[in-house]
Parts: C-alpha cells; sequence; structure tokens
C-alpha cells in the first residue's frame, strides 16, 4: 500500500502508515511455539488469496516471527494440519490461552515445533508405516530421550532419532511424542504463567526462554562444566543475557549472569522463576 506524490523529477511512492487491526500486537518478535491468531494479510504477502479460510485458524510459530514495519511481522508458521506457513506481511495477536491440538492426537502429544536434541520425550504412538511398529511396539509408553532434533509431520506425528536408557536407538519416521514442556500440548495440568512464560512443577516449561528473563538456578547436570561447583551454585538468581533453548524438563542452555555480576554458559542447567 503506497501514496503518490507528484513531484519534479516525476511520479515517486511513498509507503504509507500501515492500518492496524484492533487487538493486533507490535512487539518485535514472536518466539518459537507461541499460538497465533491472524489479524489482516498485506497484499504483498503470497497467501493474500487464501485469508479468508487462513484467518479462521490457529497457527504456531516454528522459529522466530519478526516485525518489519508496524504492525506487520513475517516469518514461518505452522498450521493445525501439520502444514508449514512462510509469510511476508500480516497483521497477528497472541492466542489467550493454551490451544487445542490438531485431530486424531494423542492426549498430550506435542505438535509443530522442532524438539531439540536430547530431550526427555514420552513415546505415544508408532504409525503403521513406521517399522518399529511391528518390531517393537512395546517401545509405546516408554521413556526416551532424542538423540536428534525431531522433526514435525503432518498433526502431531514427527520423525527423528530416539535412545532408551540402556543407549539403545532408533530412527523413527512417524511417531507422537509427549514432553510435558510446552503449551502447545492442550490443558496440561500443574501449568502456570508468570511474565507469560509457562511454568510446570516449579520450574520453566517453554521451548525458549527469551534474553533478560529472571531466573533461579535449581539444578546443575552432571555433564556440565559448573558441575563440581553447583553447591555454591544452585539457588542464585539472574537473568538471560541470550535466549536459552529448552533440551526437556526444566532444563536449559545458554547464558546467564548472575545477580553478583557473574556470567555463566551453561551446558544443562535447571532453571525456575524468580
Amino acid at each position: 500500500m503506497c501514496a503518490i506524490l507528484i513531484c519534479a523529477g516525476g511520479l515517486t511512492k511513498v509507503n504509507a502508515q500501515v492500518n492496524c487491526q484492533p487487538g493486533a500486537f507490535t512487539g518485535d518478535k514472536v518466539n518459537e511455539g507461541q499460538g497465533i491468531l491472524i489479524l489482516e494479510f498485506d497484499p504483498n504477502d503470497l497467501y493474500y488469496e487464501e485469508r479468508k479460510e487462513l484467518m479462521q485458524d490457529t497457527f504456531w510459530v516454528s522459529g522466530n516471527l519478526t516485525r518489519q514495519k508496524d504492525c506487520l511481522f513475517s516469518g514461518n508458521a505452522r498450521g493445525k494440519n501439520g502444514k508449514l506457513y512462510s509469510f511476508s506481511r500480516i497483521q497477528i495477536k497472541l492466542a489467550s490461552k493454551v490451544v487445542d491440538a490438531p485431530p486424531d492426537c494423542k492426549p498430550g502429544a506435542s505438535f509443530g515445533v522442532v524438539i531439540p536434541p536430547e530431550t526427555e520425550v514420552e513415546l505415544l504412538a508408532i504409525h503403521g508405516s513406521d517399522i518399529y511398529a511391528l518390531i517393537h511396539p512395546d517401545l509405546v509408553g516408554e521413556r526416551m530421550r532424542t538423540k536428534t532434533s525431531l522433526k514435525p509431520l503432518d498433526g502431531c506425528w514427527y520423525e527423528g532419532q530416539l535412545t532408551d536408557d540402556q543407549k539403545n536407538a532408533y530412527v523413527f519416521f512417524k511417531i507422537q511424542v509427549k514432553t510435558g514442556i510446552s503449551g502447545f500440548e492442550g490443558q496440561q495440568k500443574g501449568l502456570a504463567k508468570k511474565d507469560n512464560l509457562l511454568i510446570k512443577d516449579g520450574f520453566f516449561a517453554d521451548p525458549i526462554l527469551p534474553k533478560g528473563t529472571q531466573v533461579v538456578i535449581l539444578d546443575i547436570a552432571s555433564n556440565d562444566i559448573f558441575y563440581p561447583n553447583r553447591a555454591i551454585i544452585i539457588g542464585k538468581s539472574g537473568k538471560s543475557t541470550e535466549d536459552l533453548k529448552s533440551l526437556g524438563n526444566g532444563w536449559y542452555s545458554g547464558n546467564i549472569m548472575s545477580s553478583e555480576g557473574t556470567s555463566y554458559l551453561f551446558f544443562k542447567v535447571r532453571l525456575g522463576p524468580k
């Protein structure tokens, strides 16, 4: 959308201010996993012709949505059907509550976002087309750990590698898992919120803790470089100096500055709200 001014040198296009819809989000970015509703499409967006259908649905951010101008955002988001959309100019509002999972999902199944390596998961289902449905149906219900990132497919289905307690690795082509860490699992019991971040059992449960989040160090993993000094570190408070990525079940990796001014680069630390 633009206005046209007649100047001495001819016609000059000048960008007009965007007409923001009521309730449109105007922050700088939206983090991965956040549910959103689309309020309006700019005519230059690739999906403008499909706007009537898409504006009726809920999407989950995959990666980040970044504000381009006024209330227009660009980035990737995944629909309930598992399809990934790359939007360039949309107006959005944040989902005000935890939203329902797509149909045909097991209770509590994760969906719509990449699950990072070293995340503890419960294997909920193995699709009939996956070889392990025939040779290892007993794996369903087991607690396992992601060896690689699990990539979302359609609905609540994922592909990727998991390991069991004996370090045996399994390459799955279509499974459903439960992480217990994310808000797109439905109305899960035990979840609370503080400053728009999810909390479960006293520790953070968001896929990403944004830079500047106030935290308390609850535990340090045995394979972390700071593990020998855990007795004097656990219980300290501070804030993240970068976005912290979840490893599952309250564990995160990244930089934290303590309230005393000491900087820690943790490989695996469990964090709770301050």
